[in-house]
């Protein structure tokens, strides 16, 4: 009673070794898992945020090795290069979404990285 691109991009996250998954990987198949749940708007807006910023910064990185001081340190990068803080707030929606969904695919061990790494709140007004 699944949904073929469901079971795909279940067998593929079963397939892939969790510790050789990069961050720009996870970020494709969660965007892919999400995309149906989600409004037009939404699905290029959070592709946009992904394709110009995450990616650049922390796609190359294993998703398994990612530690919540490198991202926070990548929030303070791209704030004072004049990334707008709702932008780096996005930027932080996105990763926090496609973590929490790896952790449900058993991708990692832990997901105190979403919880210890929110951005300010009074950079997202």
């Amino acid at each position: 009673c699944g949904s073929g691109k469901l079971d795909a991009l279940l067998s593929k996250a079963e397939a892939s070794k969790p510790n050789n998954t990069t961050v720009c990987t996870l970020l494709e198949q969660w965007l892919a898992f999400a995309s149906p749940n989600l409004k037009p708007a939404s699905i290029k807006r959070y592709g946009e945020i992904t394709r110009i910023y995450v990616k650049p910064a922390l796609g190359h990185r294993k998703q398994s090795t990612l530690t919540a001081y490198e991202v926070q340190r990548q929030y303070g990068k791209w704030l004072a290069s004049g990334i707008t803080p709702n932008t780096v707030y996005g930027c932080h929606k996105v990763l926090s979404s496609a973590f929490k969904r790896a952790a449900k695919w058993q991708l990692l061990l832990s997901i105190a990285y979403a919880k210890d790494t929110e951005p300010n709140s009074t950079y997202a007004a």
